[in-house]
């Protein structure tokens, strides 16, 4: 999957355990999208790329990797952690 990481788009990767490459709005309320990317990446199901460092190169490089990834159920281990993942969030939006 390629696309931004909207909350939709992210809980769909993580729910079908698909492969992704995401490239978040820049621009948001407070980054979610950022971090919505980097939960996909921390699942080891993805990668993204910050808009303002897309080229042609880093993009096909980046697809490559997210191809060569092996998914198991070792390498979901983090999103299957729901009250630990939901902690996580809450802290991280109170430090903000």
């Amino acid at each position: 999957i390629v696309g931004r990481a909207g909350i939709n788009t992210v809980n769909e990767i993580l729910t079908l355990h698909k492969k992704a490459v995401l490239i978040p709005l820049p621009h948001g309320q407070k980054g979610e999208q950022k971090s919505n990317a980097q939960l996909v990446e921390k699942s080891g199901l993805g990668y993204y790329i910050d808009q303002d460092l897309v080229t042609p190169e880093v993009f096909i490089e980046t697809l490559k990797k997210a191809e060569e990834l092996k998914i198991t159920e070792g390498s979901l281990e983090y999103i299957m952690k729901p009250t630990e993942n939901i902690i996580e969030v809450v802290e991280s939006v109170v430090s903000d």
